[in-house]
């Protein structure tokens, strides 16, 4: 009976000894960069590496760039920054089909600048809508190209950052339709509330999805350097990665100046092949048909 009673004694202790296992699930900040200003940002590139920093650049108006600029964009591709697309000339996707066609959005404001940036080799996998304006039958298209397609969340009076409940993301993410949430000054979305989306990512082991524009003090559409850096600092300090949005996807990241190994089951895609296989048939579907802008 001494020895039944030993041993029960030694379960009960040994149950009370062990430990919850470690949440270990991935988390951390993704922060996209809209539009061309890839010159004032890419000023900082060393700054991003030495703070661990990967950023997601969404590239527009990008077959009139400069070769210098161009391999700006080469270089921040090889320290791990996510290379996507934003349009050819930033257009209002709903606007331009009802004045012109999908045929020619598709031609002109897609294919011509997505065939120019991997003609030099950046395999782009994803897209923003300019102003986020789109419709269904848009992202349907889109869908057949891009891994995924990014769209906007409004900060308003009575939501802060940390109410959107459409900009926190699991790792690996396999949502196609993203949306994420402006920080410029335009926004005036204090940092303090930026911080408390991010503690809230932390906790529940999420990707939290911001964006920005113009790097610098020119109000409105820009951000301001002292206010990225204390983002970058905040995070830094509390140990949460400030992460691509291929690493979102799944992407591991690498050691710089190596190519980025894609989302499982999606590295063995021609991306390129893709998108040609699927332009006839959305040109013949929906040749000569024009989509209404969304009601407001």
């Amino acid at each position: 009976m001494k020895v039944l009673f030993l041993f029960i004694f030694v379960i009960f202790i040994l149950a009370g000894c062990e430990k919850e296992a470690p949440d270990n699930r991935p988390f951390g900040v993704v922060l996209a960069v809209d539009d061309g200003y890839i010159d004032q940002w890419y000023e900082y590139i060393d700054y991003f590496t030495e703070h661990d920093v990967r950023l997601t650049f969404y590239i527009t108006r990008y077959p009139w760039f400069t070769p210098e600029q161009k391999e700006k964009v080469r270089q921040l591709e090889e320290r791990g920054h996510e290379i996507g697309f934003h349009g050819t000339k930033h257009e209002n996707a709903a606007e331009y089909i009802v004045k012109h066609s999908l045929e020619e959005y598709l031609q002109k404001e897609i294919f011509t600048g997505l065939d120019s940036m991997r003609a030099d080799g950046f395999n782009v996998c994803h897209f923003a809508y300019p102003y986020g304006i789109s419709n269904k039958a848009l992202d349907t298209l889109l869908m057949n190209t891009f891994l995924s397609i990014r769209k906007i969340s409004w900060i308003s009076e009575s939501k802060k950052v940390k109410d959107l409940e459409d900009i926190y993301y699991p790792i690996p993410c396999s949502d196609k339709i993203i949306c994420g949430a402006c920080i410029d000054s335009g926004c005036n979305t204090p940092l303090s509330d930026i911080y408390e989306a991010i503690e809230i990512a932390s906790v529940n082991k999420k990707a939290l999805l911001l964006f920005c524009h113009r790097l610098g003090d020119f109000g409105g559409y820009s951000i301001p350097v002292q206010r990225m850096k204390s983002l970058v600092q905040y995070c830094y300090d509390h140990k949460v990665p400030m992460i691509s949005l291929g690493e979102m996807y799944g992407s591991r990241r690498k050691p710089l100046k190596t190519s980025i190994t894609r989302i499982p089951g999606a590295a063995d895609i021609d991306f390129v092949s893709l998108s040609q296989q699927h332009r006839k048939p959305w040109l013949q579907d929906f040749r000569s048909r024009r989509l209404r802008a969304p009601k407001a």
